[in-house]
């Protein structure tokens, strides 16, 4: 996956759709896991509000890295930012 540094000290990021265990192969229900620490991932929906806009963006984090109270419309801190473009407005990042 490529890793693209992301600066969000000033955005916003609102919860749209809670972590679902990402599965690497639909037909055999095969889990998708971070190959350096071997933790199941997890997908997850957000709006990024920032310099007047907003996007849609799929963020993929290992499950230790999704925190508690996780809720619906939620805001999000997030501790660090890598991303990665996956295609026009839709962004996926890793190991927020």
């Amino acid at each position: 996956m490529r890793v693209i540094p992301v600066d969000v000290s000033a955005a916003t990021l609102l919860v749209t759709k809670l972590p679902e265990v990402k599965v690497r192969d639909r037909q055999t229900g095969e889990v998708a896991v971070d190959p350096t620490t071997n933790r199941r991932l997890m997908v997850l929906e957000l709006v990024f509000i920032a310099q007047g806009g907003s996007d849609m963006i799929k963020v993929t984090v290992p499950e230790p890295g999704i925190g508690e109270g996780l809720v619906m419309g939620g805001r999000r801190q997030v501790r660090t930012g890598c991303g990665s473009t996956t295609a026009a407005s839709r962004h996926s990042a890793s190991y927020f």
